[in-house]
């Protein structure tokens, strides 16, 4: 799955889930052996639950770009995420996204921001 088709998905997803979370592993350097046997850039071998726990959707946002700050807005049915450079202005954001959850809105904003600086 392209980086462009996985954020179309997360943002329309009702919700997260494992299926979800494996697509988003598997753009992020992890590695499918046998079965469910995974293995991650760090040596990791459970799939982060990066769509329905915040503080994993946070620790992925800060091994793929690192010292980024970030914004995340919401409650239980609405989520908003903001990346930004160096400091939060407008000028500096490099990525938005709303969605469902707070933790599917800031990896749409990652994925974004990643697409962003390919582009550039």
């Amino acid at each position: 799955m392209s980086r462009a088709e996985l954020i179309e998905r997360l943002e329309k997803a009702e919700g997260g889930s494992r299926e979800l979370d494996a697509e988003i592993a598997l753009l992020s350097g992890w590695k499918v052996f046998s079965g469910d046997n995974w293995i991650g850039p760090g040596g990791d071998i459970a799939v982060p639950a990066y769509t329905t726990d915040i503080n994993a959707a946070l620790e992925l946002v800060e091994a793929k770009l690192p010292g980024i700050l970030s914004r995340i807005e919401g409650n239980e049915n609405y989520g908003a995420a903001a990346l930004y450079r160096d400091r939060f202005h407008e000028s500096c954001r490099i990525g938005v996204a709303v969605a469902k959850t707070r933790p599917l809105a800031l990896v749409v904003a990652l994925f974004k921001a990643i697409e962003g600086e390919d582009q550039d």
